[in-house]
């Protein structure tokens, strides 16, 4: 993999404030591509641009973007992976509308850095105004101590500072981690004569490699990356943070003719994964939005349910909003979203919220939960929010990266479910699967959790759980001792509320057995527990004695024998003592005389190779109905085989 540092940058700011000539001059491409943009002289759709520095060792993804406020909705696909910011300001305009809706929506996407850049500074006598201006306005913001650059398109003037402050603004960030899950937000899809489907995005999350199977998001449909070109060349493998076009095998393009998505078209706002689907595609989300305090007080409240515009990374749709308190400008507030059509989403992703006429950027946040149970308001899910977005709304697990992300989604998981897999935890974040099963070894190691390797559970509720059981067997053993054991299903029941119950019936057998509990053939035995008859049965478990030593190889109907409730726990003391053994479902037999009974169908079977079941019947001198489950019983326990209507012993 190269030693290249990659980033992505973007343009923001006021229309005709010069953002497209800034970038022609930076980069000498000029990327307003469309006929319309050049007869109308502004930027209608997303513009490209690559930017080499450092002698190459720095490559910058330049996003151009629109400034009209007719095509917010493109400048928000535009800048959803920015890790730099350029705002663009017009010296002989100043500070404009959509200077401050660009601001607010950069901020809320989470650019990671930013410049300044005041443009035709060649158009003013005087830059010193607009200066003070600028500084003004930028307090408080994403840009209060970013350096200012005036430059001028037409001259060149300031184009060797911008490059400077571009260089310097870039040199401190890390680069984009390789979490191994990579995912690409298509910002553009199109066909190439004799190339086929090619699709452009920012990469995220890990590497594209030439070949890979992918998966078109959100409707799962299988792809193959034919080719991949980044900065413009041909390439077997691109890393994270990377502008790239891929060539994909499968699919075309969306039309204008294609209403609806289709499985195999791919437009705008589809995402490409690699591997297995790690990203199912979300219905309803839980989110945590924030209102930028600079909305003023002119801004109208929300409340309740609402209709609105979502942008999430480039895909952009229709929503239902219901949040959880009144928000005002500056306040942050917990909500439920539910897009139009599934979302392909992770913890921590960013978006956009807009009202319906697209007018105005109402607020921005973060994914908390991609698929949460269905109150807003349940209290295990209200605290689970809560940790996930932070006292201030952006200070919790969700919007912060790396293995404290981890950790705190593992703790507040377990507090909210009671146990969860691992598996699912990372279909949940962005976070590389390693730095997943690090936190949970880390919380197993610190006594905080506990389970197997791909369960936890919260240590305390195990132990609660485990002398919960303990406390059940005791009292079902109290209450039916003629077994000495309780049914397994016992402890499927004090766990059916939790999620992935059957794995906490593991961790709880695996307490039991470490403090000396037999659990087998789904039963549980308490150490040192024996099955035990009241005196009050005696009577009957001597009458039982009796007629199954009658005729031992003929014993009377289990249902004859059972008749009553005492009958029947005499019957189930009998069989767990050993004393007698339940062959099926109707047939009870001593034990003695069971040996007696296998012992003649070996020796039987020994001196003729094979015989029926009749046969052995007569040589075990007893009836149908106690020689086919008796058959069946040993070819279970292996003495005995079935081949076609006969027997054989089975090889020892």
């Amino acid at each position: 993999m190269s030693a290249t540092r990659r980033f992505i940058a973007a343009t923001a700011g006021h229309v005709d404030h010069g953002k497209s000539a800034l970038v022609q001059r930076l980069t000498g491409i000029d990327p307003d591509r469309l006929r319309e943009e050049k007869r109308r002289g502004i930027t209608i759709e997303l513009g490209y641009a690559d930017l080499a520095l450092a002698g190459g060792a720095v490559r910058v993804g330049l996003v151009d973007v629109p400034g009209h406020e007719d095509f917010v909705k493109n400048m928000v696909a535009g800048v959803g992976q920015v890790d730099l910011a350029m705002l663009v300001v017009a010296a002989d305009d100043g500070w404009m509308p959509q200077t401050e809706e660009h601001l607010q929506i950069l901020e809320y996407l989470g650019a990671r850095s930013g410049i300044i850049v005041i443009t035709k500074a060649d158009l003013v006598a005087e830059l010193g105004p607009c200066l003070e201006d600028v500084a003004a306005e930028r307090a408080g913001t994403l840009f209060e101590r970013a350096p200012i650059v005036p430059v001028s398109s037409l001259t060149g003037a300031g184009f060797a500072q911008l490059k400077e402050a571009i260089a310097a603004a870039l040199q401190d960030l890390p680069p984009r981690v390789d979490n191994g899950k990579p995912r690409l937000a298509v910002d553009r899809a199109f066909s190439v004569a004799g190339v086929g489907t090619v699709i452009t995005g920012t990469l995220v999350g890990g590497c594209f490699r030439r070949g890979d199977e992918a998966y078109l998001q959100p409707r799962v449909t299988p792809v193959r990356v034919r080719a991949i070109q980044t900065f413009n060349s041909d390439v077997a493998e691109v890393p994270p943070g990377s502008r790239v076009a891929l060539n994909l095998a499968s699919v075309r393009p969306a039309g204008a003719r294609d209403s609806a998505r289709s499985d195999r078209t791919v437009r705008r706002g589809d995402v490409v994964t690699v591997g297995s689907p790690r990203v199912p595609p979300s219905e309803q989300m839980h989110v945590v939005l924030r209102r930028s305090p600079r909305l003023g007080q002119q801004a109208p409240p929300m409340e309740g349910v609402a209709r609105v515009r979502v942008h999430i990374a480039t895909r952009h749709l229709g929503a239902h909003l219901a949040l959880s308190d009144t928000a005002g400008a500056g306040d942050t507030v917990l909500a439920a979203l539910r897009p139009d059509e599934p979302v392909p989403v992770l913890v921590g992703d960013r978006l956009v919220v807009r009202d319906w006429s697209q007018r105005h950027t109402l607020g921005g946040g973060g994914v908390l939960d991609p698929w949460p149970p269905a109150s807003l308001r349940a209290e295990r899910q209200s605290r689970f929010l809560r940790a996930a977005a932070g006292e201030d709304g952006i200070s919790g697990f969700a919007l912060v990266t790396g293995a404290p992300r981890a950790r705190g989604a593992l703790q507040a998981l377990v507090a909210r479910d009671g146990l969860v897999t691992l598996s699912a935890v990372d279909r949940l974040l962005p976070d590389a699967t390693t730095d997943i099963h690090a936190a949970a070894s880390a919380l197993r190691a610190e006594g905080m959790l506990a389970g197997e390797e791909d369960v936890l559970i919260d240590r305390a509720r195990l132990q609660a759980l485990t002398a919960e059981a303990k406390a059940t067997i005791d009292r079902w053993i109290v209450e039916q001792p003629e077994r000495g054991t309780a049914p397994g299903n016992l402890l499927m029941r004090l766990v059916a509320s939790l999620p992935h119950a059957t794995q906490a019936v593991r961790l709880i057998e695996e307490q039991l057995r470490a403090d000396g509990f037999q659990i087998e053939n789904a039963h549980i035995r308490p150490p040192g527990t024996t099955a035990s008859l009241p005196e009050s049965l005696r009577p009957l478990l001597r009458e039982k004695r009796a007629a199954l030593s009658a005729s031992p190889l003929t014993p009377p109907p289990r249902r004859q024998l059972a008749a009553g409730a005492g009958e029947s726990r005499v019957l189930e003391f009998l069989v767990a003592s050993g004393e007698a053994l339940l062959l099926g479902a109707d047939v009870v037999v001593n034990n003695s005389a069971f040996v007696a009974a296998r012992e003649r169908i070996v020796k039987h079977l020994s001196r003729h190779g094979e015989a029926t079941a009749s046969e052995l019947r007569v040589a075990v001198g007893t009836n149908r109905r106690m020689i086919i489950p008796l058959l069946e019983h040993l070819d279970r326990d292996g003495t005995t085989i079935r081949v076609g209507d006969r027997r054989r012993l089975a090889a020892r």
